[in-house]
């Protein structure tokens, strides 16, 4: 991708959810369209530590519980930051996924619930998960992009 085709992404939407990407360029590339914001998973093994690194990586308000519904309420909420579409970039997951895969599944499931919401009040929600070998069973994000 050249930076002309870089500076003429958009994103549809409608298409809000999640997504893997081989690695982080189209975020970079989305910067300026989108917030990007970066959760970086590496060194979490629990379930705790999840919550953490979304609180500490997203700036959550206090008010943030530490499990899976206030998880999905502060991604659906974000009143505390602009009002705008955004792109989260998900890397170093692996060892979270593997050792907790039920834990991964949800998250994964909030995750998606959370580009509905937002899709619906027409607001890009794009979740993209560093994937550079390709084994999540979900869409790539340049199925998302448009030029």
């Amino acid at each position: 991708m050249n930076v002309e085709e870089e500076r003429a992404i958009r994103f549809d939407t409608r298409l809000s959810g999640v997504y893997r990407t081989q690695s982080a360029a189209p975020a970079r590339a989305a910067e300026g369209v989108l917030e990007v914001l970066r959760v970086p998973l590496g060194g979490v093994a629990t379930r705790d530590a999840l919550f953490e690194r979304f609180r500490e990586s997203l700036d959550f308000p206090d008010w943030f519980g530490a499990n899976w519904d206030a998880l999905e309420d502060c991604l659906d909420d974000f009143s505390w930051r602009e009002d705008r579409s955004r792109l989260l970039l998900i890397d170093g997951w692996e060892p979270f996924a593997a050792g907790e895969a039920e834990a991964f599944a949800v998250l994964l499931e909030i995750l998606a619930a959370s580009g509905a919401f937002w899709a619906g009040q027409s607001r890009g929600f794009f979740v993209a998960l560093v994937d550079p070998h390709g084994v999540l069973d979900v869409p790539d994000l340049g199925d998302a992009l448009h030029p």
